[in-house]
């Protein structure tokens, strides 16, 4: 079986900034550039990545991000 949207099968509400890295097929300092600088601008909006306090990621957040961004 082939699983296309990985993120859908996460059974955590909070993942790390690695499996964030992950998921992106990104290294985690591309992570860390998404939540300062953000993504790209879409429609006059920059699209970031919103990190908890605790440094880890909403797994809703990311799954949200990656929809805006493709």
């Amino acid at each position: 079986m082939i699983i296309s949207d990985a993120i859908q099968y996460i059974p955590f509400t909070h993942i790390t900034r690695t499996q964030v890295a992950e998921l992106l097929k990104k290294s985690p300092s591309t992570v860390d550039y998404y939540v300062g600088t953000g993504y790209k601008i879409v429609e006059g909006v920059r699209i970031k990545l919103q990190r908890q306090d605790n440094g880890t990621f909403l797994t809703k957040d990311v799954k949200e991000f990656i929809k805006s961004i493709k």
